[in-house]
């Protein structure tokens, strides 16, 4: 089960709206960006919505790309004598319309070693879309 994350758990949102002459009919190329910020995890799959309102017929395509942007663990004994592996990854991102919002829905996937107290994604996603011209 995925968690799914609200508009104010999305930090420095920008879009930017572009004409294009693409494939299948595409006449606009949306590039949204921003910070997710995910909290308190140990390995947890997130959704978020990004973009316009558009339908199903509009959409074309869209593609998302992302990196860690904040990592933030808590080491309970820090003074002990074993080493405690840490590190956290982003298995899976990736971008798909979403029937019921009628907005393209993001799925991330992160992994960690240990539970992270605050973990944050940074990412891109580019909407290809058939809208009315300008």
């Amino acid at each position: 089960m995925s968690i799914h994350l609200e508009s104010k758990d999305l930090i420095n949102t920008q879009q930017m709206e572009v004409a294009v002459n693409g494939p299948d009919g595409a006449t606009h190329l949306i590039l949204c960006t921003g910070v997710a910020n995910l909290g308190l995890i140990h390995h947890e799959t997130y959704t978020f919505l990004v973009g316009p309102q558009i339908s199903r017929r509009q959409f074309v395509g869209a593609i998302a790309s992302g990196a860690l942007s904040t990592i933030q663990g808590y080491a309970r004994n820090p003074t002990a004598d074993n080493d405690i592996e840490r590190g956290a990854n982003l298995v899976l991102i990736d971008a798909n319309y979403d029937d019921e919002a009628g907005q393209v829905k993001v799925n991330a996937e992160v992994s960690c070693s240990i539970t992270m107290t605050k973990l944050s994604i940074s990412y891109n996603v580019s909407i290809l879309a058939e809208l009315p011209s300008f």
